[in-house]
This record gives C-alpha cells, structure tokens and sequence, in this order.
C-alpha cells in the first residue's frame, strides 16, 4: 500500500527508529498513494519507538496505524518523541492539501504517546499531528505545531478526552493544530 515508505514494517515488536533524515519523499499528485508516511507501523505492530528524526519535505511523517480494521488494533502502545518535522511552503497543491490530514498521526492505536515533536506546515496540511478512531487512546504533550496562515486562529484545536486521548499543557497552536476524531 506504501511503496515509498523508508519503513514500514507490520507486527514489529519494539523497534526504535532514531536519529535519521528522511528528506524529500515526496510523491508527485498523479500518485496512487498521496500520503506515505516516512515511518509506518501497523497490522499489529507493538512498542515501537520514533525519536529524535528529521523529516524534511515529507508527504507524511510518523503514523503508528494507518486504517480501522477491525477486531484488531493497528498499532498499539508506543512512542513519538522529540521529531521534527518541515514542509517548504509551496510543496503541496491546493488540490493536494483539501484531502490532508496528519503529518504525524495515530489511527486505531490504543495506549500511543506523543511528546516532545516540532511541526513546521507552511500551509501544506490541515493537521500537524492527528488522533483518529476511537480505538485510539494516549497522550499528546509539549509539542510545537507552528505554520503559517491568514485564517483567524481564534478557534483552534478543541480538545476531547473522549477514548483516554487527552492533551497535557504546553502545546503552541496553530490552524488546526491538532485533531481528535472519534
């Protein structure tokens, strides 16, 4: 499903992916798939680790879980700490953003922690870190989520702790910083 994924890896048990680059994977808009993330764990994979990785000029950064299958989880437990991530402006098409969503995100994976990231949109996507399904439980705390816009800001991220998904203080809020769909 993700043919430009560095990693991508199902059932992985406690992997740590740690201090890399991963620059310019970008697909062109006549792509099948829009969105790859760099990093991708899912169909079961546990535990895994991404900390401390640059991604410039990805279509999707980190995603612990990429669909809702049910009964099994995607993705569970886990950690995504202290990433940074960057788009140039300008590298998405308008057609291509109306159908973002995430760059770091966590789809139907319980027990999942987000700490510690900086996300630089530049107006490429709606969401700079994402919680979807509510199978998804965890944490999302201290996280820089900054690009630039000339909508009003006003009404931000409003924030649920429907499913044990809950934000902790600290976050810098930008346009649609965040999402928790449930």
């Amino acid at each position: 499903m993700c043919p430009s994924s560095c990693i991508s890896a199902h059932a992985a048990q406690n992997w740590v992916v740690r201090g890399n680059l991963f620059k310019n994977l970008h697909n062109p808009d006549t792509a099948a798939y829009l969105w790859n993330p760099a990093v991708l764990f899912w169909r079961h994979s546990t535990n895994t680790v991404t900390e401390q990785n640059t991604f410039l000029n990805v279509d999707r950064a980190i995603a612990y879980g990429l669909d809702n299958t049910t009964p099994y989880f995607d993705h569970a437990g886990g950690v995504i700490r202290n990433n940074f991530v960057c788009l140039t402006s300008g590298l998405m098409s308008a057609a291509r953003k109306a159908g973002s969503d995430g760059s770091i995100i966590a789809w139907n994976s319980p027990g999942t922690q987000i700490d510690h990231n900086s996300v630089l949109l530049n107006s490429n996507e709606f969401y700079a870190i994402e919680f979807r399904f509510s199978s998804t439980t965890g944490r999302i705390r201290q996280s820089i989520c900054a690009w630039t816009f000339s909508e009003d800001s006003a009404n931000v991220c409003s924030l649920s702790e429907r499913a044990g998904a809950f934000l902790l203080g600290g976050v810098q809020r930008g346009k649609y910083c965040l999402r928790l769909d449930f």
